[in-house]
């Protein structure tokens, strides 16, 4: 499984990733609308699945590849771009390298750019059932702020 970074707020217990996403509550999920800016758009149906160009929830491969507004403003004296929200935290997944492949059962992560990837459904399935199987990986994610 590739090592796939993502900065997420954390649920109440601090221990895992907040489930659901909104534009300015990121956590384990996809934004979808009426959300200013969706990740995934359903079909008539309210089937999502891989697309062209690749939809789903982004992540990247290394921290200094997440957007300046996504690292935490605590992590400067590491990460000097940062400007991010200092109730989020950096989380990653997985430990190999960051090439498309499986990420967990019926979950596909698809590069989309050398600093940009996706995790999408590896075929067409129901938004409930995707955010279902985000949801499934919330015990996989690790704190990684290196």
């Amino acid at each position: 499984m590739p090592k796939l970074f993502r900065t997420m707020l954390p649920d109440p217990s601090g221990a895992k990733p907040k489930l659901g996403s909104a534009t300015f509550a990121p956590g384990l999920g996809v934004r979808v609308a009426p959300d200013p800016c969706p990740d995934v758009f359903p079909d008539a149906n309210g089937n999502v699945g891989p697309v062209n160009p690749a939809r789903g929830m982004s992540v990247a491969p290394m921290v200094e590849a997440l957007p300046a507004r996504l690292i935490p403003r605590r992590l400067q004296n590491r990460f000097r771009k940062a400007q991010g929200d200092d109730n989020q935290i950096v989380w990653s997944l997985g430990e190999g390298p960051f090439v498309g492949g499986p990420v967990a059962e019926s979950l596909i992560m698809r590069v989309t750019s050398s600093k940009h990837g996706v995790v999408e459904p590896e075929s067409k399935m129901q938004l409930d059932e995707f955010q279902k199987r985000l949801a499934d990986t919330q015990s996989l994610w690790r704190k990684d702020e290196q």
